[in-house]
């Protein structure tokens, strides 16, 4: 089975600016639904920080969303599991209220706002949403005790580079976090790097003038060999 995986969409990036957002569609219109209709992808992960703001979204913005992204996953008949970001979330101590459930509540996809095991073709991923004071003591109990080897989620961890710049975290979670796990795929910075088992997969486009010329795209994912 193949899974697409993107995150930090960002959408409503730059104030809402319609040129951004024009370049954003251009992308899911010409290439990420094509791909995934070509290859027969039926499910996709998104790793969180879908939206650019935390308190609030244009109208514009919203419906463009629904109408552009959100309508197509079901238009396709492709599955949509919403892995909870910062930027998703109002508050800064919990997930409860969040864009997602908000703007996406209605529309029959799975939304993570405490970490979950979901079996994709037998293969068990652990879903890590972005960890604050509400869900801190099912996170660590679930990065302890999950029998799952791979994890996806919305991560701050030490020793990465944040973007294209080299700014390297050094405020978030130690790598030993999450050494007993085969695999972590994330989202949270935007500057795709890995160190052979932590894997940041960075936006799907470029947003910021550091993402200039730095490498963007989303990921297929296939659970039969872990490629």
């Amino acid at each position: 089975m193949k899974l697409a995986i993107i995150t930090d969409t960002h959408f409503g990036a730059r104030n809402d600016n319609q040129n951004f957002s024009d370049y954003f569609y251009k992308f899911y219109d010409e290439l990420f639904f094509p791909t995934l209709v070509e290859r027969g992808i039926t499910t996709c992960i998104h790793m969180g920080d879908v939206m650019d703001r935390r308190k609030y979204v244009s109208y514009k913005t919203a419906t463009d969303f629904r109408q552009k992204f959100i309508n197509r996953f079901k238009e396709l008949n492709i599955d949509l599991h919403i892995i909870i970001g910062n930027h998703d979330t109002y508050y800064k101590n919990t997930s409860e209220v969040n864009s997602m459930h908000e703007l996406v509540g209605n529309a029959g996809f799975k939304i993570y706002t405490d970490p979950e095991v979901v079996e994709f073709d037998e293969l068990p991923i652990l879903f890590m949403p972005w960890i604050n004071a509400n869900n801190y003591d099912k996170s660590i109990r679930a990065l302890k005790q999950s029998k799952a080897d791979t994890l996806m989620g919305h991560l701050e961890v030490n020793g990465f580079a944040m973007n294209a710049n080299a700014m390297v975290c050094d405020g978030g979670w130690d790598k030993d976090s999450f050494k007993r796990f085969e695999t972590v795929f994330s989202g949270h910075f935007h500057h795709k790097s890995d160190d052979g088992q932590i894997y940041y997969l960075g936006t799907p486009y470029e947003i910021y003038w550091n993402d200039c010329d730095d490498p963007k795209g989303f990921h297929i994912f296939d659970t039969s060999n872990k490629e």
